[in-house]
């Protein structure tokens, strides 16, 4: 998963082109409970890195969808 946050963020550089701010979002891509959009062929489309501090309730600590894909509902299906 943290090559698919880091080849998703390298899609939008004007959001998200800070690289110690990227490095932290690959790393914690690495623990934090993990939501994803995939194609049928499994590619990773957008990801949602998120913190659950209660059963009830997350914290989203990143969210990225592919660039090229913008405007096609992954945002609102992640």
């Amino acid at each position: 998963m943290p090559d698919d946050v880091a080849r998703l963020l390298a899609s939008v550089p004007e959001w998200f082109g800070q690289p110690e701010s990227n490095a932290e979002y690959i790393q914690a891509a690495r623990s934090k409970e993990t939501w994803t959009v995939r194609n049928a062929a499994g590619t990773v489309l957008g990801v949602l890195l998120v913190d659950r501090h209660y059963a009830h309730s997350i914290e989203i600590h990143l969210m990225v969808v592919d660039r090229e894909l913008h405007g096609t509902g992954i945002g609102s299906a992640l």
